[in-house]
């Protein structure tokens, strides 16, 4: 008898199945007494998914006259049991199962752990497979012998009732698909007493142990705590561990087999990791081997993206079945934007694309030694009586192919620092895990940190060292000539679209020079926007030139975003320099040799001007910010006079024009722009930009009259005017949030350096996490947590300030609504020197935008308390600022009267663009009370005043610190509760 119940009631009609007969098996299996194959199939159309649903089985028995040949007589019923249909994800939970059949009366109310501690009718058992419709065509086709195939068949374990997709705060899939079933549980056996009973807690007689002939011995404890996967591709992942001896047999522990499965995953915040949390599996009295190894397999089941016909059919694009290397890693991330950084599924929907998730397959494997090997003999180890040791500790583990894993007695271990591989890599995927014995280990989160490899050489084609061999010591006359060209530009941001250079020629004190010196240059409409080329000389013929002559260019662009005017940036570059130095003149004294500072010449594009107080020379903006990467290509020609020239007239010969060189053929003296480290990490990305033609970008910035242009003469005209800076037109400059698209392979770095005006008395400590996932407020160990350590013990104690500097969050996935939370705790160590913290302030400042970081330093204003589940929601699924002031207005939260917190953050390839000195961003804090903000509240009392005396402060520095991570590990427990 079977029916359908789903919490409170019950959700379909009960229903008879046809009898079977009872018989002995036909040939000895290890399943004891009689067998009914039942051979039936039981369909349940019609049920949305829920994790509820469960079916209630009865099984009957014929009593009293019915026989072999006369089953419809009295039945009895026997016992009961009760099936799971759906996991967390609402995903039918298909595969071969088998239950124990519990005693009378039903009570469809129990939950499937529950079950477990109902008696059990003798031995008996229940084997059934459960299938998604869509299979059922090929599983009518297996036969059914349960009996002679019951290794197929396992416990299940009750679903385990967490929505991973919510938890971690990105959207959830839309459609179903199969998946396995949940994880084991470390403690509790879903099998019947009597299996526990008769599994070997000791070795048995005559038991072929391993290769060495051990008998094995017995220890207490055995865990794994798994951390991390690397570099396999996005979905569901789900980790299994299992023992094997030598010999290929199954490992063997107080209540079975060692075998462990983890919780199911999803890589929602990490680009490339799935993160396990540190989800610990442990075994009592585990029999060791000398040779025992653990096999490690990563089941996946991959993220599926289905497009809707408009006939109404389905066609499948999954990701590839392989590991996702530092090539392919921000491919895929592009691939996953529009599922986690739109946040907005219904707009997915509305496209006719829904994201369901494949059957979980195995996609790689690995494994490792259990017990430690020493170098010395075992036969020797063993006549000396030596104990087995577990090789517990960290173990990073390189996976292999699924298609290449051995059988467990044939496996052969790598050789530990050798390079040659028994099996075939997936490519640099790697598990994670640490092993312990007797003492559970602490979880390293939340303080952990994934450390990351950030290359910091640039390609060679990026930037050709080149510097001019000899200082030019050809005289410049009066009267000679210069032709100046501007070849092109190389690496602009990727906010600009076309561009055009115009600039002056000035003297020291900002006078101009000449009276027809203005440059304006074309552009070439088939080169890139990113790396232009300009066609321009100008052709420089006044009687006298000042030797103070400094060229200033100036940079314009039509902003991507906005579509308005503004400035990419300024370069400088000095005309002359004294004859045979390279320094520039420093007055126009003509009794000075001077000459043409010629060549060509690759010079920085820096982000403002300065004052004009300062004087007009090659020095200028060296106090300037430079955009990073940009920079110009300018030549300078000398045209002597002696070769026949008369002013304003150019022979052909000596006034034709000269082609613009290749840069890699290193004409360019490029030393002003040697890359930092920072640059050196950008320039590897932006070499890989898809190329956009200026002829392609006109759509982007055009008002309509560039579709009706039908020659590239017309275009470049229509591109100046667009470009060119009326009288009452104020550009500004672009904004370099957008320099270049976030890379999650180069990761994120966050500063908190200080806070002004707080109102408590005590001394100050910050904890920063992002949300989501906000693991740390959630009582999670999935995300890590970051805590101030360094104090600067001579800051005030209104206004503490922080010397940790950045903190690298390496990897994360781009989410339009990311946050990193700020929250501020006052530390008391009481009079017993125990540590006490009280919550009291926090704030959050955004991560992204459209896909870029937002680099800068931020002033935010600080919340009372400390952030709840209501404000995490809020911050999930709208702007920071919007969200923030919603609340405030709400009555939610509430701000600190002038309190703030400064901030620093960066893309992890542009942190040296962030000093503390960079000017401060004010768009968080409230425009009405900015003045509270801006206006400090200084303090008499500094910090150094809360290290006790005769206390070296490092020394206390230090163990405050310790202190610290100690209590966050016992907050983050608590926060679990309060999360609820």
């Amino acid at each position: 008898m079977t029916a359908v119940y789903s919490k409170p009631k019950k959700k379909s009609h009960r229903r008879g199945l046809p009898s079977a007969h009872c018989r002995a098996p036909v040939q000895p299996v290890p399943i004891p007494g009689i067998v009914a194959v039942m051979a039936l199939k039981q369909s349940f159309p019609g049920f949305l998914a829920s994790v509820e649903h469960a079916v209630v089985v009865e099984l009957q028995a014929s009593v009293g006259e019915s026989s072999r040949r006369n089953s419809s007589g009295r039945r009895k019923a026997i016992g009961w049991t009760k099936i799971g249909l759906f996991d967390q994800y609402n995903q039918v939970l298909s595969g071969r199962w088998k239950l124990p059949i519990r005693t009378s009366p039903i009570d469809e109310d129990k939950s499937l752990d529950q079950l477990n501690h109902l008696p059990q009718v003798g031995q008996v058992e229940l084997y059934f497979r459960t299938v998604n419709t869509r299979d059922v065509d090929l599983q009518s086709k297996v036969r059914m012998e349960p009996h002679l195939h019951y290794s197929m068949y396992k416990y299940p374990t009750p679903p385990v009732t967490v929505t991973i997709a919510s938890q971690f705060g990105y959207p959830e899939s839309v459609g179903t698909a199969t998946l396995l079933p949940s994880r084991q549980s470390q403690r509790v056996d879903t099998r019947p007493s009597s299996a526990i009973e008769s599994a070997p807690s000791t070795p048995q007689a005559g038991e072929d142990h391993s290769r060495s002939g051990s008998q094995g011995e017995v220890i207490e404890t055995v865990g794994f705590q798994v951390e991390r996967v690397r570099g396999v591709f996005p979905g569901i992942a789900v980790l299994k561990l299992k023992g094997y001896k030598a010999n290929g047999k199954p490992a063997v522990t107080l209540s079975g087999e060692l075998m462990w499965e983890s919780r199911p995953v999803k890589s929602n915040f990490l680009a490339g990791i799935h993160e396990f949390g540190h989800e610990k599996g442990s075994f009592d009295q585990v029999v060791l081997h000398r040779d025992m190894v653990v096999m490690v397999e990563l089941w996946i089941g991959r993220r599926v993206r289905q497009q809707l016909g408009e006939d109404g059919s389905e066609t499948e694009k999954a990701d590839e079945n392989e590991a996702v290397s530092e090539t392919k890693l921000d491919d895929y991330e592009k691939d996953l934007e529009e599922e986690t950084d739109s946040g907005d599924l219904e707009k997915m929907k509305r496209r006719g694309v829904k994201i369901i998730y494949e059957e979980l397959k195995l996609v790689c494997w690995s494994a490792f030694r259990l017990v430690k090997v020493n170098e010395t003999d075992h036969e020797e180890e063993e006549s000396a009586g030596r104990k087995l040791v577990v090789d517990d500790g960290f173990h990073r583990l390189p996976l292999f192919k699924a298609e290449e894993m051995p059988n467990p007695e044939d496996l052969v271990l790598p050789i530990p620092g050798s390079t040659d591989e028994p099996y075939g890599r997936l490519e640099d995927a790697t598990v994670e895990l640490r092993v312990y014995s007797d003492v559970m280990p602490r979880p390293t989160s939340p303080l952990s940190e994934i450390l990351e490899f950030r290359p910091t050489s640039s390609p060679y084609e990026a930037w050709i060292p080149h510097r001019r061999p000899n200082p030019s010591s050809s005289p410049f006359y009066p009267g000679d000539g210069i032709d100046l060209y501007i070849d092109g530009a190389r690496f602009l941001p990727d906010i600009v679209t076309a561009t055009r250079v115009s600039g002056r020629i000035f003297n020291h004190k900002y006078i101009k020079v000449g009276s027809k010196v203005d440059i304006s240059t074309d552009i070439d409409l088939d080169s890139s926007v990113y790396d232009p080329r300009y066609i321009y000389c100008l052709k420089i013929r006044e009687e006298r030139l000042p030797p103070t002559s400094t060229i200033l260019l100036k940079m314009y662009t039509r902003c991507r975003r906005t579509r308005e005017l503004a400035i990419v940036g300024y370069s400088v570059l000095n005309v002359f320099v004294a004859s045979g130095t390279d320094q520039q003149p420093a007055t126009d004294s003509s009794a000075i040799p001077i000459s043409l500072n010629e060549g060509g010449h690759q010079i920085r594009i820096k982000q403002h001007l300065p004052k004009l107080s300062s004087i007009m020379n090659a020095s200028l903006l060296d106090d300037i910010s430079a955009v990073p990467c940009a920079s110009l290509l300018v030549r300078l020609v000398h045209i002597p006079r002696d070769g026949g020239l008369s002013h304003g007239s150019l022979t052909d010969e000596q006034g034709q024009s000269i082609p613009t060189p290749d840069y890699a053929d290193g004409v360019y003296d490029s030393m002003q722009c040697k890359p930092s480290e920072d640059e050196s990490r950008l320039f590897a990305d932006m070499m890989t930009r898809q190329v956009l033609s200026v002829r392609n970008s006109m759509s982007l910035f055009g008002d309509g009259i560039e579709k009706r242009l039908r020659d590239d003469n017309g275009r470049r005209q229509w591109i100046a005017k667009r470009l060119w800076r009326l009288q009452e037109d104020n550009p500004l400059e672009v904004d370099l949030t957008y320099l270049s698209r976030y890379k999650p392979s180069c990761g994120i770095q966050f500063a908190l350096d200080s806070a002004q005006n707080l109102p408590w008395s005590k001394l100050t400590q910050c904890v920063f996490c992002f949300a989501p996932p906000a693991s740390f407020y959630s009582g999670h160990t999935d995300d890590h947590v970051r805590c101030t350590k360094s104090i600067n013990w001579s800051s005030h104690q209104k206004c503490p300030e922080w010397r940790d500097g950045f903190h690298y969050f390496g990897r994360r996935r781009v989410h339009r609504h990311l946050v990193v939370v700020v929250h501020l705790l006052a530390l008391d160590t009481g009079r017993r020197g125990r540590l006490k913290v009280t919550d009291e302030a926090w704030s959050a400042v955004q991560v992204f935008s459209d896909g870029y970081v937002c680099t800068s330093r931020y002033q935010l204003p600080l919340y009372e308390g400390r952030p709840n589940k209501v404000v995490f929601d809020y911050l999930r699924h709208y702007p920071v600022t919007t969200a923030l002031r919603d609340l405030v207005g709400q009555r939610k939260i509430r701000l600190l009267d002038g309190a703030s917190a400064f901030v620093r953050i960066a893309d992890g390839r542009r942190e040296e663009e962030v000093p503390l000195t960079k000017e401060v961003c004010l768009d968080y804090l409230p425009d009405e009370q900015r003045s509270k903000y801006l206006n400090v509240r200084g303090s008499r009392k500094q910090l150094s005043d809360f290290v006790p005396k005769d206390t070296d402060q490092n020394e206390y520095e230090e163990k405050l610190a310790r202190q610290f991570n100690e209590l966050l590990h016992n907050l983050l427990h608590k926060n679990k509760a309060k999360w609820g």
